[in-house]
This record gives structure tokens, sequence and C-alpha cells, in this order.
């Protein structure tokens, strides 16, 4: 993937994270989400399963616990000894916490779950730079610093989902074949346990019942340390998770679709990477399906899922073995980072042909539910800018949808004023628009990172005249947007066009890097500015006596919205002043009663504060007032698109209140200053 410009403000000081987003990272080192919400996996809610530790006495303190069921647990030592650096009482160091003196555990041939608890609260670190091959998005080792406390488990065969709960502090954990087979040192676990750690989930294929697995609970930082909890759950192990029984799919009308789940799925064969031209080698669980394709058509196989998959495919004769399929799969997957939405082409000759398709994925930590799409694919007709597709506009609003998949870049260059050029492929629309109205025209894509513009039709389609047509715009009307939307989560592009005479213009759905493409929509509708971009005339809103939530939209990058006080920084309890377009909303607030504010910017930098409406409508006193509040509740911007901002207001008498939705910048080009919004009181 090419790193464009836009996304590589960081050189500038600002916002250093873009480049996560800003291309697809090196082998080893895809961006690593260590939330517990991250869509790799989700903590699971523990079943309250009896266990052993402090005080509850199953068995002697010290030893392995068993369970109702006769299930062995780790139990927490309780007799009390000195230890060097520990204070007098503390119980001492598990003697489990060094690998090669593990704790032993076997799950029951016959057992479908298995609950683990432990507590790495007075272990200590043994390796310094263990992290299983981890690295952060800049290319740094991400090191396992915490102290870890290690067992060996033998599982039945299956599908075992591993799942980790903490209390009260961050942990991670890891799996490699026991150190029998690879040895003990920090070197040779750091290649066995190379993509199989995670911070909540791991998916481990099971298919010899007498492998011993090593598995530990550690954590980024020494001070990460304390109660866990670790889930086995066994699925239903899937009738096509080996190469050589797939799953059959007949295309009906052209098309099929399924949808499952990797859960039941293993690791058939590790680190296939169609050829080393792969972003990574895929070390996950897979699916193998069989589709048989007609002679001289042109195919997409698509998956769609909230977890980072990958697709790859092969011709049937292929022998199922790794070298065999690497070759096979070469230049034909698809594999975007972070993104749960992979698309692939593939073109029959002169005789039917059947294919092998796999749903994989980068590391064990990545699986779950998805949907997998195979369609005969045809390229739309206005790939060219000479037979731009027109867009009736009698009745509105009104949408269209495309398809970028496979469309070529039809001129090199074409920036638009953004500082850095659309290399995609683009589809084109005309639209016939009339003086004085003006239009919004929104891109929505769901799966890649669009970009929009537009030109009058009397521009032509040379690359030089179009580039500087759309390059052309005042302050709140920009004729080209590429707005930073992140990975895993598109936000819609969107442009106001207020044309002077009545004609034709062409609207580009375009992107910043060969590599995005994929559906959009394209929606175009009247727009009438709104009236509350001033202080004196914000709306008044209101929350009714039975309504717990209020919710409003709104849009601070629409033509006519100016910046009222670029000075605002509520007595810099901001960190910046507010430069960026405003909305202002009044609000009539009862006293003592505590309200919570928040805004929801769908794809930019929002910023919030709040004032008495009895404040003058000017910099000064607005500044002083959104200022006042204690720790600064009455003003909120948190850094980042999509970044929700918060305000608490505890008003002490009944009086109406103004809150304004702002940011701190007024380069509307770059997408971080204005934008479509919700506003939420409650």
């Amino acid at each position: 993937m090419k790193c464009s410009t836009k996304r590589a403000l960081s050189t500038l000081g600002v916002l250093p994270w873009l480049l996560l987003a800003a291309c697809a990272p090196p082998p080893e080192s895809r961006p690593v989400d260590l939330s517990p919400s991250s869509k790799d996996g989700a903590i699971w809610a523990m079943d309250g399963s009896a266990t052993d530790g402090p005080g509850q006495d199953a068995s002697a303190d010290g030893e392995l616990a068993k369970d109702a069921t006769g299930e062995e647990h780790d139990a927490v030592l309780s007799d009390m000894r000195r230890r060097e650096g520990l204070e007098a009482d503390a119980p001492p160091s598990p003697a489990h916490e060094v690998c090669a003196s593990p704790r032993e555990i076997k799950v029951d041939s016959t057992a479908t779950s298995y609950l683990l608890r432990g507590d790495t609260s007075y272990a200590s670190d043994e390796f310094s730079k263990l992290n299983c091959l981890a690295q952060k998005a800049d290319g740094n080792p991400l090191m396992f610093s915490g102290p870890q406390t290690y067992y060996v488990v033998t599982l039945p065969k299956g599908s075992w989902e591993l799942n980790l709960a903490t209390e009260g502090w961050t942990g991670l954990f890891y799996a490699a074949p026991w150190p029998e087979d690879t040895g003990c040192s920090e070197a040779e676990l750091n290649q066995a346990c190379a993509h199989l750690w995670s911070t909540n989930q791991l998916l481990i294929g099971v298919t010899d019942d007498t492998k011993r697995w090593l598995i530990a609970v550690d954590s980024l930082a020494y001070s990460q340390r304390g109660v866990f909890q670790l889930t086995f759950t066994r699925h239903a192990s899937a009738t096509n998770a080996r190469c050589e029984a797939p799953a059959l799919l007949t295309l009906n009308e052209g098309s099929v679709s399924v949808t499952t789940s990797t859960h039941g799925a293993s690791d058939d064969f590790s680190g296939i990477s169609c050829g080393l031209n792969a972003p990574e080698a895929f070390r996950g669980a897979q699916l193998y399906y069989s589709v048989t394709l007609l002679p001289k058509k042109t195919y997409k196989l698509s998956i769609a899922s909230e977890v980072d998959l990958a697709l790859y495919a092969f011709g049937a004769p292929t022998a199922c073995d790794k070298a065999a399929i690497d070759a096979g799969c070469k230049d034909r997957f698809s594999d975007k980072a972070a993104n749960g939405h992979e698309t692939l082409l593939l073109v029959t000759g002169d005789t039917e042909e059947t294919y092998t398709v796999v749903v994989d994925s980068y590391a064990a930590r990545a699986f779950g539910t998805f949907t997998l799409r195979v369609q005969e694919f045809i390229e739309a007709p206005n790939t060219r800018c000479a037979v731009a597709t027109p867009v009736s506009l009698s009745s509105l609003p009104t949408a269209v949808s495309g398809d970028t998949t496979t469309v070529a870049n039809e001129f090199v260059g074409i920036g638009c004023g953004l500082g850095t050029a659309f290399d995609a492929g683009q589809l084109y629309y005309a639209l016939d628009l009339l003086a004085g109205q003006t239009y919004r025209v929104t891109a929505r894509a769901l799966t890649f990172d669009a970009g929009l513009y537009a030109f009058p039709s009397t521009t032509g389609c040379e690359p030089t005249a179009i580039n500087n047509a759309c390059a052309q715009q005042t302050e709140r009307e920009p004729l080209a947007v590429d707005n930073f939307s992140g990975i895993k989560a598109m936000s819609p592009e969107t442009l106001h066009i207020t044309p002077p005479t009545d004609g034709r213009w062409i609207v580009a759905v375009d992107a910043l890097s060969p590599d995005e493409a994929g559906v959009f929509t394209l929606e175009i509708d009247a727009y009438t500015a709104p009236n509350n971009s001033r202080c004196t005339q914000a709306d008044v809103i209101r929350l009714s006596e039975d309504a717990a939530l209020l919710s409003i939209s709104g849009d601070t990058s629409a033509p006519g919205i100016v910046d009222e006080f670029p000075t605002i920084q509520c007595a810099k309890s901001l960190p910046d002043p507010m430069k960026g377009p405003q909305l202002y909303y009044r609000l009539f607030l009862e006293a003592g009663r505590t309200y919570q504010i928040s805004l929801v910017p769908h794809g930019w930098d929002g910023a919030l504060y709040a004032f008495p409406a009895t404040t003058e409508c000017n910099a000064a006193a607005i500044d002083a007032a959104c200022g006042a509040g204690s720790g600064g509740l009455l003003s909120s911007d948190n850094l980042g698109p999509n970044v929700k901002e918060r305000l608490v207001v505890v008003p002490t008498t009944d009086t109406d209140w103004i809150f304004a939705v702002d940011s701190f910048s007024s380069s509307a080009p770059l997408g971080f200053s204005a934008g479509s919004f919700t506003l939420l009181v409650e």
C-alpha cells in the first residue's frame, strides 16, 4: 500500500497515530489493538465455576484443586514466608513462574470447557525480552515485561477457544508447544509462541490429544499483575477445516454465499503467504471451500466480517501442501490490515475452472463469524470521465451504488489541492444542477477509505484542467475531500456544490491509494444551511420530561458555517483555541440535576463546550464562562477523529444553557475540523 502524504501528518507533529492507518504494516508488525473491546475478540463473562483460591480450602493451598466435576484448577499458594523485596507476610512466588517448572493440567477427553483461575501478583518476569515476536505499529518490539505464571495443558482433539479475563489489571497470554519440543530459552519461546498470543482470545486447533501446550499468563508492564481467569471452550470441528475436504459451493444464477464462523477451524498449514506477496503469512485458523466457475467470466470473491480475516484461492488440482498452495495462491489473495472486508477477482478461461477458496487470518487471535460470497462481476461502464453515468435528480434525495474493484486509475496526478494525489481507480457520475441551489453529495464506503471530488463538465476530461477545477473552493465549500477515517470504521465523504449557473457537473468517487477500492453508495440531496451558526441564533432544543435521552444530528462542514469566535479556549482548559466552524444549541436545564452531554463526531475531530445562556455572545464572556467548570467539566477536546467528547453540567438554578460543537482547526480539506455529528443529552 502506498503511504499518502495526508496520512503522514505525524511528520508535522500532528496526530502521530495516523501512521497506524496510513499504510499496510510490514510483515510481523500488524497494528495491535490492546483494548478488551478489540474486534479481534471479546472478554468472556465468567460462569461462576467453583475454583480453589486463598481461604476457599477446596484442597490444601499450594496444590491443584478439583471442583465438582473433577477438573483441576490452579490454587493460589497461601503459606507465608519471607521473600526478598516483599513484605514478611506476603505469599511466596508461585513455583510455576519458571518456564521449566510449569503447573501440569490435563483436561478430560470428554470436556467441552475448562476454567483456570490464577494470580500473577507474586510472580516475577523470567525473560526480559520475551514478546512472541510482537511489534508496535512503529515496528519496535512490544515487550511482555510483566510477571507470568506457566501451565502445561493437555487438550483433547478439537478447536479450543481460550479467553482471558482479569480483575483490575490488563493482562495477556500466549501459547506454544511444550518446550520438550521447543526448549525453554527466551529465543526458543519467542519463536514457538509467535502469533500465538493475545490480550483476550486465541483459537488453537488440537489434532493430537497427546500433545502438550505451554500456556503463560503475562502482561506488558511489571505493575500489571493480579487475579485472572482463563476459560477453555471446545468447539465442534468444522468438516471443511482441512484442505483435502473443502465444502462445496454451487452457483445459483451466477452467485452463492455462505455465513458461518471460523470457531471450528484450525491452522492446517501454518505460514501460508501466497508466494511471499501477502502482507503477512497466514497463521490463523482457516476454512476451505470448492467452487466451479463458468468459462470466460470474471467472478468477485468477498468476505465481510467484524474480524480481521484474509481471503485467498488456488486452482483445484493444486496439491494440499504448503509449497503448492503458496505457489497456487500467488496474486490470488486479499489481506488488508485490520479490515474484515476482503475482495478477490478470478477470471476464467475458455473452460470452466474449479477453485479452492480459503478464509484464513494473520494470527490465532483473529477468528469469528463471516459471510463469504462468490458472484459474477461486471465492471461498471463509467470508469472514464468521458462516459460518466448520468444520475437523475428529478426526485431528491437520490442515491446510486458503485464498485471500484479492479477499476484502473484514469489520470495520474489529480490531487485537487489536497497535497497528495488520488492514485486509485475512480467512477464518474454526471449531475445536472440548478443555479443557486446547494446540493450535498456524499459517498459512503464501508470497506475502504474513499475520496470524492467534483468539477463542472465544461472543464473537459483533461487531467490538468480537472486538477485545477476540483482544487477551486471557498473557505467552507471545497470541491474535493478525503477525510481520514481510520481502518475499521470508514466515514462518509461529503461535498456541497452551489453552481452559479445551471449546468452539468461531474462527480468522481476515488481514493488515495491503489489498494483502496470497493463498494460504495453515492447520495445526492438538496441542502439548506443551518441558522444556528451564530451564538445569538442557537437552536432551541428540548428534553421532554418522559425522555431519558435527547439525540440531535448536525453537520459543521455545511456551507455558510463560519468560525464566529476563533480565540475560544475556555480559559485554557482546552488544549488549543477553537478555530473551526461551530453550531450552537440552547437547552433548558433544571437546578440540581446532573446532565451528561456527549458529542459523537462522524469521521472528524470535534470539540464541545457549554456556558449559561445568560452569558453575553462575545469571545471574552464565552471563554470565561466555559472555562469556569471545575476540572474542565464544561469543555472537552479529546484528540482524534471519531473520538467522543463528554461534558457534565449540574446547574445551580433553572436556566437555559448553550452548547457549542466546534473544533481546533479551520482547515476543512484535512478532514479533521468539521463534519456530521450526533449530540446526545441524558
